[in-house]
């Protein structure tokens, strides 16, 4: 999967980046009505200013200059509109005025739904969807989206903060490489006992363990392995930390993990979990490892660590390692047989269900879309894909469980709202619906592609249903059975001398 580093925009975090990048980069013209609050809006305010209160009381111990009382949002209520808040500027269209409330906006359409960050008009916003969570967990959240917005404020060329991780490297991490796998669960064991130990020193002596088989393990993958799961911690483990900070401060001290000892058995918890997380994607590991490196931090070094982090530039587990000795003790190292014999199950089951999976997604009724790259170049661009939902299921094989994007710039665009599967970088294919809600038009004409019939060289190429859309400069449309295959096709190069 070498040409997937040409990929020009990763979605991240669960998100749908592509189409809401989109419409987020048009520079916009301010609007000017009025609307009352709703309830929904009015409980989306709230649970907006309770993350702003808990943020200001928590100060510099949740992160150094971290302000998101001063990061607009913009948060999808789904299908019932979308508020926008902390707007210090004119309203962008579509947009009114709330009524009795400052630096907010509202607009019917809630098209996007992301949990990322993104430019609004040249300003850059944190974007959510309150999907009917209660007040501390929405809290939580937008400040997670805040710090994503602050660190791409605060990045600069040559730091590791603000970053992030080269999502593309979920596409090729070894997932089904037994030893690394059995190392992996180790570590995590040895990472739930240290947040479980209420001793320092048993705390210091097992996080020790852990961070010299983490360093034994990761010493045997690729340097670009290495450094992503380092960066994903620091850049979605931080920012899942400040979000479960955010949200214990808000339920004052209830709910899930409100007090420092409680907060720490529930990483533990979740921790001892990571291994057996089959339907999650790799990248989900390194959000709650880094939550938990980050309270092993507090808890050894008082959370003033985290200027020193910044000022030294340091990953999670590199500023853990300053702080303790790094040395596995024999019995440590010796139960790692025990977890190669569980690992080797373990990946054997992942096979059988990635297989599955795959299968599901390719066999359901309806029409299933096909695009291959057999005249455009020889691979796919990459354009917009899931990091957290995009799984490997075998040999350059990916499934990308609800969203992919591929493109060229002045030839295709395709992009599903649903699962789809990558072969390689050559093909991609999934179904998109019954045959009587999905239109294909050739050439701005309406086209009833019967079973057996195949367009050569077809213009303007478009295909549209609920869960997809493709728009074709030029390409071959063949239809087998329920497939509809899809080759486009790339203009001729012309060489230089005859420029």
């Amino acid at each position: 999967m070498s040409t997937m580093g040409s990929a020009r925009l990763i979605v991240r975090s669960g998100s749908y980046l592509a189409a809401a990048a989109t419409a987020l980069l048009i520079d916009l013209e301010p609007a000017g009505a009025q609307r009352p609050v709703g309830p929904t809006v009015s409980a989306t305010i709230a649970a907006h200013d309770a993350m702003k209160r808990a943020a200001r009381e928590l100060g510099a111990r949740l992160w150094p200059d971290f302000r998101p009382d001063t990061i607009a949002m913009l948060i999808s209520l789904d299908t019932a509109g979308a508020v926008l808040l902390s707007w210090r500027h004119p309203l962008p269209e579509g947009f009114e005025a709330l009524s009795g409330v400052a630096d907010a906006g509202w607009r019917a359409d809630g098209r996007g739904g992301a949990n990322t960050s993104g430019l609004l008009r040249g300003v850059r916003v944190a974007l959510l969807t309150n999907r009917g969570v209660g007040t501390a967990a929405l809290a939580g959240l937008a400040a997670h989206e805040a710090f994503h917005a602050h660190e791409s404020a605060v990045a600069r060329q040559g730091m590791r903060f603000g970053a992030g991780e080269n999502a593309l490297l979920t596409l090729s991490y070894p997932v089904f490489d037994v030893r690394n796998e059995a190392l992996f669960a180790l570590e995590a064991a040895l990472l739930a006992d240290a947040l479980r130990a209420s001793d320092r020193s048993e705390r210091a002596r097992v996080a020790g363990e852990f961070l010299a088989v983490r360093a034994v393990r990761q010493r045997a993958l690729a340097e670009q392995l290495v450094e992503f799961e380092k960066a994903a911690e620091l850049h979605e483990g931080v920012a899942e930390y400040i979000q479960q900070r955010v949200q214990a401060q808000v339920a004052g001290g209830r709910g899930l993990a409100g007090d420092p000892p409680g907060w720490a058995l529930a990483m533990a918890d979740r921790v001892d979990r990571l291994v057996d997380s089959n339907a999650l994607s790799v990248r989900a590991r390194f959000y709650a490892t880094g939550t938990a490196l980050m309270r092993l931090l507090d808890a050894h070094a008082g959370e003033d660590h985290k200027q020193r982090m910044l000022r030294e530039d340091a990953y999670p587990q590199e500023a853990l390692a300053m702080l303790l000795t790094v040395n596995p003790s024999a019995s440590a190292l010796s139960d790692s047989v025990t977890y190669l014999r569980a690992a080797e199950q373990r990946v054997a089951r992942l096979r059988a269900l990635r297989r599955a999976q795959v299968d599901s997604a390719l066999s359901g009724s309806g029409i299933l879309v096909e695009i291959s790259a057999e005249r455009s170049g020889g691979s796919l661009n990459l354009c917009g894909f899931d990091p957290l939902n995009a799984q490997q299921a075998g040999r350059d094989s990916v499934l990308h469980a609800r969203y992919l994007s591929v493109c060229r710039e002045g030839e295709y665009t395709a992009e599903w709202n649903t699962a789809v599967a990558q072969f390689g970088n050559a093909r991609v294919a999934g179904l998109i619906g019954p045959e009587g809600e999905v239109q294909l038009s050739v050439d701005g004409r309406a086209h009833a592609l019967r079973p057996g019939e195949r367009l050569s060289d077809a213009h303007d190429v478009r295909i549209t249903s609920v869960a997809f859309t493709l728009q074709a400069t030029r390409a071959d449309v063949e239809r087998i059975g329920n497939t509809l295959r899809v080759t486009p096709i790339s203009p001729p190069r012309l060489h230089p001398a005859s420029q």
